[in-house]
């Protein structure tokens, strides 16, 4: 169950993607536009976003910290 709640949304956003693509929905533009701001905005929030959840209560890994800088 673990590997179907993991790949589904990727398999989802495939299926979802090919579609509105045939349809003629989106085009060659569109997707490098999107692309890029995946890749330059939103993933580094995400990855900001998910190291400032840490917790501290166990003390600071530099190691962690020099691997983020």
């Amino acid at each position: 169950m673990i590997i179907l709640n993991s790949l589904f949304p990727i398999v989802a956003l495939l299926g979802i993607g090919n579609i509105l693509k045939s349809r003629g929905m989106t085009d060659a533009a569109f997707l490098d536009t999107s692309d890029r701001l995946i890749y330059y905005f939103f993933f580094p929030v995400m990855l900001f976003w998910e190291i400032g959840k840490a917790s501290l209560d166990k003390g600071i890994d530099w190691d962690f910290c020099l691997a983020s800088f």
